[in-house]
């Protein structure tokens, strides 16, 4: 599976469907959120999951998606 090239083009057709400049940060991460099912389960899950105290450990055999999800986590801070 190669994804490289992938968060470019969901961030191109984002901004082509909602009319955005390329430096809103909150489209950036919206976008990044919606473009994935496993994406939107996470931003539901982990706050719920932090304001009850939970530790979450999260595995993936491929950088790049370690990446996004720590553009992510940053966000969220």
């Amino acid at each position: 599976m190669d994804i490289s090239g992938a968060e470019e083009q969901i961030q191109y057709d984002y901004r082509q469907t909602k009319q955005l400049s390329s430096d809103d940060p909150d489209g950036y991460y919206q976008a990044l959120i919606h473009s994935s099912g496993k994406m939107v389960l996470i931003d539901k899950l982990l706050p719920k999951l932090k304001a009850n105290g939970h530790r979450v450990l999260i595995f993936s055999q491929m950088v790049r998606c370690l990446d996004i999800l720590e553009d992510y986590l940053v966000y969220r801070k």
